[in-house]
């Protein structure tokens, strides 16, 4: 059998389905009997050697709140413990933290592991195996079952731990960072532990998942009962970690995971890796110098530490978010990653909009790092912070935006850096996307929420205007999914322009050190169902379309537009972002003019400076 030291695992879901690391598939009765209710070793006994053992994959389920007020099945693995050494001292000391879900290169989800893991919960009555698989098939959308009584059929009493040993085949299937619902978890495992004959194996853990599917009364006043499931611990604490406890997670990850970095096989990303192989500190997530922990913003940016203040709003550098300290004292190649983890650690608290983190793309970083909040100009849509810069896509446009990160980070940590020529050639790969439906535009808004929350903090008056925008347009959707899905009288890349318009003359007005006029982004969602929105404006240079579409699909616009040459397919999707419908359409009246009657005369001989700088206008 190979040895795992010996396989460059990229991710836990492969590492885990190896028979190398699952020794124990033959028979998971040997672990799960250690969580036998009426097993000798006591909760404390369980957890110390769940933090010990590492020649044993070690993977729990946990029953926990989720920030919506639900409830959902978490995987967490690879428990350990933090220990202050020896005469010294640590913020963690005596704590405990896994890595929740799937690790996707440098996104790592660290939460706490749950207090009191192992202790046995109350007795609770719960059916049958049969009696969930028959309620399941008569009721497609039910979540949990219950509660019962003593002359219910079919059921029993029983106990288990409120965390459980979670068998590894079925980890793969098992690794989302969101979670699964208990009835999602049931409808996975069963099935796969049927068809491997685990069942009696696995009695142990089918039990969990019985328990975690059951509601149970319980009063919590004289006259007031309610229904809980009782394995439920509270929502998960994803910690705001420092170079110590990144550390501690990364020696456990990248012992499993040693091909977690690993690019593809190209000539191109294979220099990246050379590059990498060769460059003094190769690791991609954050590891803080001791040296820099007592670093401050005012003294990584003496310059510019003004300029942030006065965009934050603050009098004292002690009162920025908590990003600006962890980038002053993270290395210059480490700040991305910085940026990275802070949307991570937002994005799985109560108040994001978004629970999927957007990729930390270059423009984002430089836009942060540099607090180059607005641009010199508001036709500029590549720079600022605003919701043009976030380059989401679809999954495959994501994975892009993700691996030219990579890689910017791997050339960043090596020896000679990032040349300027490296930066050109990453950016000009870059995804340039903008939302043409109304699910992208809401996933598109939301990020740049939670984007605004780490890079503002929470009580800016731009993320509150924000806030009450987002409030809104959730109460709005169906209207606004009519408008921009069905009858497309509304386009996307209007109210991104109309944002990104807001957010620049606030920051401009900022940037001069006057007040700026107060924003409401309400005031959009109110002008729309008035029908009172006038469409702003779009950059000239967005009417050669690459910004949304691939350019063979952009036919080459000339100056004068000739409709006959345009089909009505194309022309309907170019007006998602231009809105040449409209113009195509007006281009197809024609009118009768006597000669010398015309609206333009040619010049012969046309400036072309002028023409330049008159692109994309009229005169009027």
């Amino acid at each position: 059998m190979a040895s795992r030291q010996n396989n460059a695992y990229a991710s836990y879901a492969a590492y885990y389905a190896a028979p190398e690391v699952d020794t124990l598939r033959d028979n998971y009765e040997r672990v799960l009997s250690v969580f036998d209710v009426n097993a000798t070793a006591s909760p404390e006994s369980l957890l110390a050697q769940a933090v010990g053992s590492v020649s044993i994959p070690q993977i729990f389920v946990v029953l926990a709140a989720d920030p919506h007020g639900g409830h959902k099945v978490y995987t967490l693995h690879r428990p350990g413990k933090l220990t202050a050494p020896l005469g010294g001292t640590s913020p963690w000391d005596g704590q405990v933290f896994a890595t929740n879900g799937e690790v996707h290169g440098n996104l790592v989800n660290t939460v706490k592991f749950s207090d009191e893991p192992f202790v046995i919960c109350p007795t609770i009555r719960v059916p049958s195996i049969e009696f969930i698989n028959a309620f399941f098939q008569e009721h497609a959308g039910a979540e949990t079952l219950g509660p019962f009584t003593a002359d219910d059929a079919d059921t029993e009493e029983i106990q288990t731990r409120f965390v459980m040993y979670l068998p590894t085949m079925l980890a793969p299937h098992l690794l989302q960072v969101q979670g699964v619902t208990p009835r999602q978890l049931w409808e996975v495992a069963f099935p796969l532990l049927v068809a491997e004959n685990k069942l009696e194996d696995c009695d142990l853990f089918i039990d969990w998942m019985r328990v975690a599917l059951t509601l149970t009364a319980r009063r919590v006043r004289p006259n007031n009962i309610v229904n809980v499931l009782v394995l439920t611990k509270q929502a998960l604490t994803v910690p705001i970690v420092d170079v110590e406890l990144f550390q501690a997670r990364e020696i456990i990850i990248n012992n499993d995971l040693r091909g977690r970095h690993t690019q593809g096989a190209d000539f191109h990303e294979s220099v990246l890796r050379l590059a990498a192989a060769v460059a003094d500190n190769t690791n991609k997530t954050v590891a803080l110098a001791a040296e820099d922990k007592d670093r401050k913003p005012s003294k990584v940016w003496p310059q510019t530490i003004d300029v942030l203040m006065r965009y934050l709003g603050v009098t004292n550098e002690q009162e920025l978010p908590a990003l600006y300290s962890a980038l002053a004292k993270a290395a210059k190649h480490e700040r991305r990653m910085v940026i990275q983890q802070a949307l991570s650690v937002y994005c799985n608290s109560a108040a994001a909009f978004c629970m999927q983190p957007l990729v930390v793309n270059l423009t984002i970083a430089k836009c942060i790092q540099e607090f180059d909040f607005v641009a010199l100009d508001p036709d500029i849509l590549n720079l600022g912070l605003q919701p043009f810069i976030l380059n989401i896509g679809n999954a495959e446009q994501r994975a892009k935006t993700l691996e030219i990160a990579n890689q910017f980070d791997a050339l960043e940590g090596g020896k000679i850096g990032v040349t300027l020529q490296d930066l050109k050639d990453l950016s000009a790969t870059e995804i340039k996307h903008v939302p043409l439906s109304f699910m992208e535009t809401e996933q598109t808004l939301g990020s740049f929420g939670d984007l605004l929350a780490i890079v503002l903090g929470p009580t800016h008056v731009l993320f509150v205007a924000y806030r009450t925008f987002w409030n809104e347009w959730s109460r709005a959707r169906p209207f606004l999914s009519n408008a921009i899905d069905v009858t497309r009288t509304l386009k996307p890349v209007h109210l991104l322009r109309r944002i990104q318009l807001e957010l620049y003359y606030w920051f401009n007005a900022k940037r001069q050190n006057s007040e700026p006029r107060a924003v409401d982004f309400t005031l959009l969602l109110h002008e729309l169902h008035m029908a009172t929105f006038t469409p702003p404006a779009l950059p000239p240079h967005m009417f050669a379309a690459p910004l949304a579409f691939p350019p063979s699909s952009v036919p080459t616009l000339a100056a004068t537009l000739d409709a006959s040459s345009v089909t009505p397919s194309l022309l309907s999707d170019l007006s998602s972002i231009t809105g040449l419908l409209l113009a195509s359409q007006s281009a197809t009246k024609k009118t009768t003019q006597q000669p010398g009657s015309g609206d333009a005369i040619i010049n012969p001989s046309p400036d072309k400076d002028l023409d330049a700088a008159l692109a994309g206008h009229k005169i009027k």
